[in-house]
């Protein structure tokens, strides 16, 4: 009775790991990254401010369902009153671009993540969803041009906005879903899409000539292409 007992509680630790599977990935994130702010009005960004990004990442596999997973990325912000069909922007003729550097670690969960890896063995093909959260560090450079503006009522906010002193780094919350599908068993491809808040209302550079109860986030989306690393230990060889 004691060994079944013992044999039991071992099943259920060895059920929670990565049976045939290797913990550690390597990989990138190319996509675009686009701003919302004030700037940009509406429930949606606009997509006409879209900019080629770049993510380095690696991922830790704590189970079948959870993973830890850290990334660099490289990207830039912009945006246009010009763009917008409002007349207000049209009027306030404001742009800039912001190049940033983000640095985040988030928690990855997995809902059909047994299915998935177990299938691996099988030689099966699996696409799988998850989602994931976790906080960062973004190092911006906000760069704003004020010399479209043709209304002389922008002018004073314009001016509080050029002498603002505010944090260039920023701490930043991430949260998304993507998808994955096994290309083999070293190779996994995927999308994912991200939002990103950053708790400013200055990654576009202004406020007071904007609407200042409202904070700028951006978000970042595209194809994942991620390696399992050889050398690895596979539980269950």
């Amino acid at each position: 009775m004691k060994k079944n007992y013992i044999l039991l509680v071992f099943t259920l630790i060895l059920s929670g790991q990565l049976a045939g599977q290797y913990r550690w990935e390597a990989g990138a994130v190319v996509g675009l990254s686009n701003y919302q702010g004030d700037l940009v009005e509406g429930a949606l960004p606009l997509f006409k401010e879209g900019n080629l990004a770049l993510a380095i990442t690696g991922r830790y596999l704590v189970n079948y369902n959870w993973a830890i997973r850290g990334s660099v990325l490289f990207g830039k912000l912009t945006g246009d009153d010009f763009n917008s069909p409002i007349e207000f922007h049209n009027q306030r003729g404001v742009s800039f671009e912001n190049p940033f550097t983000e640095i985040s670690f988030t928690v990855e969960w997995e809902p059909f993540g047994e299915q998935h890896y177990l299938s691996l063995n099988e030689s099966k093909s699996f696409f799988s969803p998850y989602v994931f959260l976790g906080p960062g560090i973004a190092f911006t450079n906000p760069k704003i041009d004020f010399s479209r503006t043709s209304r002389d009522f922008f002018l004073v906010d314009i001016e509080r906005d050029l002498n603002e002193s505010y944090f260039k780094t920023r701490f930043i919350v991430k949260v998304g879903a993507g998808v994955k599908y096994d290309i083999n068993d070293l190779w996994v491809v995927g999308f994912e899409f991200g939002m990103h808040y950053a708790f400013t209302d200055y990654l576009d550079g202004i406020s007071h000539a904007g609407i200042r109860e409202n904070r700028d986030w951006y978000n970042f989306g595209g194809i994942t292409l991620f390696h399992r690393l050889q050398g690895t230990e596979r539980a269950g060889e």
